[in-house]
C-alpha cells in the first residue's frame, strides 16, 4: 500500500518513463558483457594479468589518480556513449562492450588474486556511482538513436525533440553528479585501500 503512490507517480512521470526502456536495454547488455568478461578471464586464467588489473600493492604505488583525471576520463566516455546515436547506436554499443568486458575481466582477475570479498571491497564503493552513470549515458545514446530514427521516418508528432533535449539536460546533470562522486571515491578511497593488500 505504501509503495503504490510513489510507484504510480514514477511510472507516469515523463522524465522517468522516457529513459526507462533504454536504461533497461543498457542494463541487460552490460550485465551480459560483464558475465562474458568474467568467463573469458577465468577460462584464460593462465594468461598474464591485464595491465589495468591490480595484481599487487606495489602496482598501486605507481598509480597517481586524481579526482579530476578520473572525472574527465569517465565524462568523455559517457559523452561518447551518448553521441553514439550519430552512428545509429553503434558507438553506444561499442562503449557498452568495452566497459562491460573490461569490468568483467578485471572482476575475474581480481577475484582470483584477492578473493571475492576484497574484490567487492575495492570495486563497490565507486562502482555503485560509476556504473549507473555509464548505464544512464548509454541509455541516453539508445534513446536518441530511437528519436532520430523516429523523426527521420516521419513520426515526429509522437516525439517532441524539445522535450527530449530538456530531459537529456536533466539526465546529463545526474550523470555528471554520479561521475563526480565516483571519481572522488575512487581517488580517495579505492586506491588507498588497494595499497593495503599484498
Amino acid at each position: 500500500m505504501g509503495w503504490s503512490g510513489p510507484y504510480r507517480r514514477a511510472v507516469t512521470n515523463p522524465f522517468l518513463r522516457g529513459i526507462a526502456p533504454y536504461l533497461g536495454l543498457s542494463t541487460v547488455i552490460f550485465t551480459f558483457l560483464i558475465v562474458l568478461g568474467i568467463a573469458i578471464r577465468f577460462k584464460h586464467a593462465s594468461a598474464s594479468p591485464l595491465p589495468v588489473t591490480p595484481s599487487s600493492a606495489a602496482t598501486f604505488e605507481a598509480i597517481e589518480l586524481s579526482t579530476l583525471d578520473l572525472f574527465v576520463h569517465n565524462g568523455l566516455v559517457s559523452l561518447r556513449a551518448i553521441g553514439g546515436f550519430l552512428t545509429i547506436g553503434v558507438g553506444t554499443v561499442y562503449v557498452l562492450a568495452i566497459n562491460g568486458l573490461t569490468i568483467g575481466a578485471v572482476l575475474g582477475e581480481a577475484t582470483m588474486a584477492f578473493g571475492p570479498v576484497v574484490t567487492v571491497t575495492l570495486i563497490a564503493p565507486h562502482g555503485v556511482f560509476e556504473i549507473p552513470a555509464v548505464l544512464l549515458a548509454t541509455g541516453l545514446g539508445f534513446r536518441w538513436t530511437h528519436v532520430v530514427w523516429a523523426v527521420a521516418s516521419g513520426k515526429r508528432r509522437r516525439y517532441s525533440v524539445s522535450r527530449h533535449v530538456l530531459h537529456t539536460i536533466g539526465w546529463l546533470a545526474i550523470v555528471a553528479a554520479l561521475l563526480a562522486i565516483a571519481a572522488f571515491v575512487e581517488a580517495e578511497l579505492t586506491v588507498p585501500l588497494a595499497r593495503m593488500f599484498p
